[in-house]
């Protein structure tokens, strides 16, 4: 058979479509007539979409069973109650102006139903994972291998455990899919000859990418990716020299720059800011020394670390056999679905020497916007988020490496992997299903022991109180609990964590102070110390609790201006409180106290 042209103007696609790898020439195999036979849809590529998405559903599944609202959600929620999409101002456009797209598509759906959302968020993280692949597997026939284990490890990937708050990061994972989705529009429009279908590409590629990057910073690493793409994808003799690829990439280029420049010099964002350039201005060494001490230990916890979280078998929210049941049987399922794949041309590794270093450089540029906001880095919650910055390097490095393994022991590595850190997501969500029944109860025994509660009160409390809630979402849960019809920009009602506001917001534990917290105006005079006992039973406090030693100290200051004579209405009745709280749920052990 006659070797084939690149891009031949008589492509013989049907019959080249059946050739076996081994027919193509390395020529064929690294550029464009393999490329060119790899980007027609296949069965096999639906299929592995199917697989992604149950993988997702055995991960993340518990979250659907008793769906609930985690971390900030309450807050997103509470401000589309009460203001519908011009809530996202207020409660998370001061930090993500141009995210509203995102809600825009996705309110009129879900609405207020914590199951559509966390439906909705499973959904773009599976679509996102599929994306990878996709983006991977259009680089060659040699590639689906690798493409196969990245877009595994991006949808379980373990240093990220809040796939749970599914609509603060609905905004991150659209922003993924529109990153990755404006990579395979761009290598559409470099593989189109005619220009009536490669400006439209490239013109919807363009939009996405601003939309990826402007949305959230997060994945502004990846876009270290393209030129790497673009050198390697090219299949136009004409277009492959260094002055086509540079033609190809610089309206990326220039979106990138208008974007560092609105975010360093025109966006007035109050977080995340960027600290480092202050810090450089103040003091060069030490800022350079900050970056130095911070490079190595976050590439390591996120590109490393990160993955022997789910081989760590000390669980506290599922038992030991549990647990290394589900990741045998997960990994045996990944192993028998996957084993063409992960078997597939093993010989040819040079796609594992590309991915390593592509990973790599995606990990060092996506620590970018960590280092400039000086936001750290860590594997346990809240501060995991983080790693999403770095995820989708990780799974690029973890990939290459499988691929530099043995053919059976690269597939067996990346079975149990994906696996086990399936199983470390289940437990995750088992953890956030215990937070929600916490939660529930918290406000229903509230509920019942303060039926009302005087505008102008303050709840205070010291951590623990309820695991994977900040102190805002408690208190938009409280005001949504007690006064559900608000709509004025004031709130009637705050909850504070006293360790987080003594000496700012709450001046001092005395009475007669002023509170003064974003949108609440109260007083010491008017507030409420709770906790929560080892039983889950609400306390509320009274000054003759200061001299429980049974509680933290600053709650024992905090009982003596706790005042619930004066500010629980006995004789109130709810009215509208959220749907989706059950605050029907009783505690036969508690009672009012």
């Amino acid at each position: 058979m006659p070797k084939a042209r690149i891009l031949s103007s008589q492509p013989r696609l049907p019959a080249l479509q059946k050739r076996p790898l081994s027919a193509y020439t390395e020529e064929e195999k690294q550029t464009g007539r393999a490329i060119l036979d790899t980007s027609a849809s296949k069965p096999g590529h639906r299929r592995f979409f199917l697989l992604l998405f149950g993988l997702s559903l055995a991960a993340y599944g518990r979250l659907l069973l008793q769906p609930g609202v985690f971390g900030d959600d309450p807050q997103l929620l509470y401000a589309f109650h009460r203001f519908g999409l011009a809530g996202y101002r207020d409660a998370l456009g001061y930090s993500r102006p141009f995210g509203g797209w995102v809600y825009t598509l996705l309110y009129p759906l879900a609405g207020g139903q914590p199951l559509a959302w966390q439906f909705c968020a499973l959904l773009l993280r599976s679509a996102g994972a599929g994306l990878l692949f996709d983006l991977l597997r259009r680089l060659g026939p040699g590639w689906r291998a690798p493409a196969v284990w990245a877009a595994l490890l991006c949808l379980l990937y373990p240093g990220f455990s809040q796939q749970a708050h599914a609509l603060q990061f609905a905004l991150h994972w659209a922003a993924l899919c529109a990153a990755l989705g404006s990579q395979i529009l761009m290598l559409r429009a470099a593989a189109a000859k005619d220009r009536r279908k490669s400006l439209p590409l490239l013109f919807s590629s363009l939009i996405l990418c601003a939309l990826g990057i402007f949305s959230t910073e997060y994945f502004f690493g990846l876009e270290l990716l393209r030129p790497l793409l673009l050198r390697y994808f090219i299949k136009n003799g004409k277009q492959s020299s260094r002055k086509g690829r540079m033609q190809l990439w610089l309206p990326y280029l220039f979106i990138s720059i208008v974007f560092i420049f609105w975010r360093l010099k025109l966006a007035q964002i109050p977080y995340p800011r960027p600290l480092l350039m202050e810090a450089w201005l103040a003091n060069p060494a030490a800022a350079l020394r900050y970056l130095l001490s911070r490079i190595a230990p976050d590439l390591w916890k996120a590109g490393g670390a990160a993955w022997v979280n789910s081989f760590s078998f000390n669980r506290s929210n599922t038992s030991l056999w549990l647990y290394l049941s589900l990741g045998g049987a997960l990994t045996a399922a990944i192993c028998l679905a996957c084993r063409k794949d992960l078997l597939a041309d093993h010989a040819n590794r040079r796609a594992g020497l590309l991915l390593i270093c592509a990973g790599f450089l995606s990990m060092l540029a996506g620590e970018i916007p960590l280092l400039v906001s000086q936001t750290p880095l860590e594997l346990d919650f809240p501060q995991n988020r983080t790693t999403l910055c770095l995820m989708v390097g990780a799974c690029l490095m973890a990939a290459g490496l499988l691929r530099l393994l043995p053919a059976r022991a690269g597939w067996l590595a990346a079975a149990l992997l994906s696996g086990f850190s399936a199983a470390f997501q289940f437990d995750t969500a088992q953890g956030y299903a215990g937070a929600w029944r916490e939660l529930n109860s918290f406000y229903s025994q509230l509920a019942h022991c303060a039926p009302g509660l005087q505008p102008g009160t303050a709840i205070l409390y010291e951590e623990p109180l309820i695991p994977a809630y900040p102190a805002n979402s408690l208190a938009a849960l409280l005001n949504w609990t007690y006064d559900a019809d608000n709509t004025s920009e004031a709130f009637s009602y705050d909850m504070l964590r006293i360790s987080e506001r003594l000496g700012n917001e709450l001046p001092a534990l005395q009475m007669g102070l002023p509170i003064r917290h974003g949108n609440f105006s109260g007083s010491t005079s008017r507030v409420l110390a709770v906790a929560l006992d080892a039983h889950g039973c609400l306390q509320i406090l009274r000054p003759a609790d200061e001299h429980n030693q049974g509680l933290p100290p600053l709650l024992r200051q905090a009982a003596r201006i706790s005042n619930p004579g004066g500010v629980i209405l006995a004789s109130a009745k709810l009215t509208n409180p959220p749907p989706f709280l059950d605050l029907s749920v009783e505690n036969a052990d508690c009672g009012c106290r």
